[in-house]
């Protein structure tokens, strides 16, 4: 069963599947790993990160944030665990009263190039302390998840970002971005260059990094992700045995690799898809993708969340073990 129909399946069934409009992977991928690794972790383990997600500054505003009337402890606890995967996207905006000491935008991802037409990139390497980029802040977020020194509260927000940037760096577009002769400067992970998913429609012009961001859906109902998550770690191609030793594989830096190989060779088709330049709103009419595309996009997205999820339940279950 594809993400599509497993999407039109569960909105018939919960009635209230209808597509969003573009979210601050968007939230509901992340929610949908988020679920994934919550079905994956022990008991105990379930325990602890219930336990320390409720000392959070923001557990009732953020985490708890639509969760139903009525739900059960059980319920309220795997809530908040998945809107803790999105509060580092919560946080960015700029009503948010933490947004000026825990926003990292940098954090989210890291430019490692793809050069085309010979251009060769002139990557910056960001100034200042602090992690430069998801490699560095997901290895910073481990390390304080499990430091005794920490406030509960600052292991909690460290929690929240392990999760979500897992994530991300398993979204090909997250560890890639393309440099050539039309883009010399970069595309900056696929946001400064458009496609057009579907020739027949202008509304399906978007920018390259929200094609992929999306792909695994774009729901306001954490109930229809939890869902989502059920339905598709059903498929044997998705079970845990059929990943091997890859999920023996918890590095960054390695992940780091794996998506920017990925991303060169089913996002831009090792060199054939040459995204139009400029945002998803130009005037200029983008290159549509090729037929097939979206079909392959959507299958890699749903193995690299599953991917996601068995590497940061695993990266849990062994962290919170040992304590």
């Amino acid at each position: 069963m594809t993400i599509r129909s497993l999407a039109i399946l569960f909105a018939a069934v919960l009635g209230t599947g209808r597509p969003s409009a573009p979210l601050p992977w968007i939230d509901s991928g992340h929610r949908i790993i988020a679920a994934w690794t919550w079905a994956e972790l022990t008991p105990a383990t379930r325990g602890r990160v219930t336990e320390l997600l409720q000392a959070h500054p923001r557990y009732q505003q953020d985490l708890l944030a639509g969760l139903p009337e009525g739900s059960s402890a059980a319920t309220a606890a795997r809530h908040a665990f998945l809107q803790a995967a999105v509060w580092p996207d919560t946080v960015r905006d700029v009503a948010h009263p933490m947004r000026k000491t825990h926003n990292q935008p940098r954090w989210h991802y890291i430019d490692l190039p793809f050069e085309m037409d010979g251009v060769k990139a002139e990557v910056v390497v960001a100034k200042g302390e602090g992690p430069r980029d998801v490699v560095e802040a997901i290895r910073k977020s481990r390390a304080d998840l499990v430091d005794g020194r920490l406030s509960t509260a600052d292991r909690a927000v460290a929690l929240c970002w392990v999760l979500h940037l897992s994530g991300d760096l398993h979204q090909p577009l997250h560890a890639c971005t393309m440099y050539s002769a039309a883009l010399p400067g970069g595309d900056k992970g696929g946001n400064d260059c458009h496609v057009q998913k579907d020739a027949r429609y202008d509304n399906t012009r978007f920018n390259l990094h929200f094609v992929w961001d999306s792909l695994l859906g774009q729901y306001q109902s954490a109930e229809i992700d939890v869902s989502m998550a059920a339905g598709l770690a059903q498929r044997d191609d998705l079970a845990r045995r059929a990943f091997g030793a890859a999920l023996a594989e918890l590095d960054p830096a390695a992940w780091a690799q794996e998506s920017h190989a990925l991303c060169r060779k089913h996002v831009y088709l090792d060199g054939e898809l040459r995204p139009t330049p400029g945002s998803g709103d130009s005037k200029e009419r983008p290159k549509v993708l090729p037929k097939g595309y979206v079909e392959s996009a959507e299958r890699l997205a749903v193995q690299q969340a599953a991917k996601a999820a068995y590497r940061t339940a695993d990266q849990l279950n062994a962290a919170f073990a040992a304590k």
